[in-house]
């Protein structure tokens, strides 16, 4: 019972803390994180029979924990894999965009990737993935929100078009 409430205590006070760490002033704030979630088929919004992907997402980082929604679909995959491992598809995107919730205040900060390769394995469904992008904006304490951020992930993607993924997130937000 004492372990119980000593590891009680000991997540409520990484909780405080990391809740302390969004109620910060202005400035350069280093981004350090993880996330896990999963994601099912959405539209193809440009109709090349390649739809779109929509992940649910929990992400523990220096700046908050967030629930993030993100939305995103990739091109048609390259003839040859150019940067992807042999006997993988390689994909970039058309689109990504992301908008996280902070799990304590409600306010959101918003993303969205510039660059991003996807590599698949079509045998297995594993697939890795590495982009880049820029922080958008957001609401509440990240309205106005700026800066970078880089992420790389691995997961698997089932037949029907839903899947999971754990990676991490890396980057600079800017609070003005």
């Amino acid at each position: 019972m004492w372990r119980q409430k000593k590891a009680i205590g000991i997540l409520f006070g990484l909780l405080l803390t990391l809740y302390g760490s969004v109620t910060a002033e202005a400035g350069q704030r280093p981004v350090l994180g993880s996330f896990s979630g999963g994601f099912v088929a959405g539209e193809d919004t440009n109709y090349d029979g390649i739809p779109s992907a929509e992940h649910t997402q929990l992400v523990v980082s220096t700046v908050g924990i967030f629930i993030n929604e993100v939305v995103s679909e990739v091109l048609p995959a390259l003839p040859v894999p150019v940067t992807c491992p042999a006997n993988t598809l390689e994909f970039h995107f058309l689109y990504n965009q992301a908008a996280g919730t902070h799990f304590f205040t409600g306010d959101q900060l918003f993303g969205s990737y510039t660059s991003g390769t996807l590599c698949l394995n079509p045998a297995t469904g594993r697939f890795s993935f590495k982009g880049t992008g820029v922080y958008t904006g957001g609401t509440g304490k990240f309205t106005g929100a700026s800066g970078s951020f880089s992420a790389s992930s691995n997961g698997r993607l089932l037949p029907d078009g839903s899947g999971n993924q754990t990676g991490i997130v890396t980057g600079t937000l800017i609070l003005p």
